[in-house]
């Protein structure tokens, strides 16, 4: 869940063109075209307002053409859009702080996921051998259990979990699963796969997405006084993912 400071410019781009799209300013080229809107032209850009439950902050469809290659089973969009307005995310928000926000969190974790094609860290699969360990495209674990525990922060209450990267924002080290079971009542700490929901082929209840935005949210500011989240090149002083903004 750290981004590191090489990784900025790639969000930064991705950022900047999520935004001109969400905006219905396409992919931020210039054109030759009329500017004057035409009286029977339908606008059809989204504007997030997603403090509603049924209002959608993503569709289907944009979701799809930005990500082709998105495990469309792990990564729902409607469990994205249930998450932004469970958590409040874009409460009190202008419509172009909402773009801004919905923005920033696709350019984050589409690159922590691989355009949202992996919903766990890969390690080294699939390259397995007796001192490394990874996982498969189900998220199913292999390799050295020992290996994995020594990085992430040992293997729980049971000794047999690892807590490597799951989810939107690859939800890494035990603290943090420790963290998120807290302030989401699910307990990933002591059953990190819950993550997973039902798992393959279908990850029924998965929390991908809640993850992700529960971290990026304000809902999680109480359980988390000493974070700072990098977005974009700008540190929050306010430790929420969501108000690292210039605009907010």
């Amino acid at each position: 869940m750290k981004i590191q400071a090489h990784k900025r410019t790639i969000i930064s781009v991705a950022l900047f063109t999520f935004a001109m799209q969400l905006a219905g300013c396409g992919d931020g080229s210039s054109s030759s075209a009329s500017t004057t809107p035409s009286t029977t032209e339908k606008h059809t850009s989204l504007m997030p307002t997603s403090h509603l439950l049924d209002t959608p902050v993503l569709t289907q469809a944009q979701f799809d053409a930005w990500f082709p290659n998105a495990n469309k089973q792990a990564y729902n969009v409607q469990t994205l859009n249930q998450a932004f307005g469970k958590y409040n995310v874009n409460n009190n928000l202008s419509p172009i702080q909402a773009v801004y926000n919905l923005a920033a969190f696709l350019a984050n974790t589409a690159h922590e996921t691989g355009d949202f094609q992996y919903i766990t860290e890969i390690g080294a699969y699939p390259n397995i051998t007796s001192s490394n360990w990874g996982t498969d495209p189900n998220g199913n674990f292999q390799g050295n259990l020992s290996a994995c525990q020594a990085s992430y922060g040992g293997g729980g209450p049971s000794g047999k979990n690892c807590y490597y990267g799951r989810g939107a924002l690859q939800l890494s080290w035990a603290g943090n699963y420790q963290t998120y079971a807290s302030g989401s009542g699910v307990d990933v700490y002591n059953f990190p796969n819950l993550m997973l929901g039902t798992g393959a082929p279908l990850f029924t209840n998965n929390l991908f997405f809640d993850s992700g935005v529960w971290f990026w949210s304000d809902a999680s500011k109480p359980l988390t006084p000493s974070a700072s989240r990098p977005i974009d090149g700008f540190l929050s002083d306010i430790n929420t993912y969501a108000k690292t903004d210039p605009l907010g």
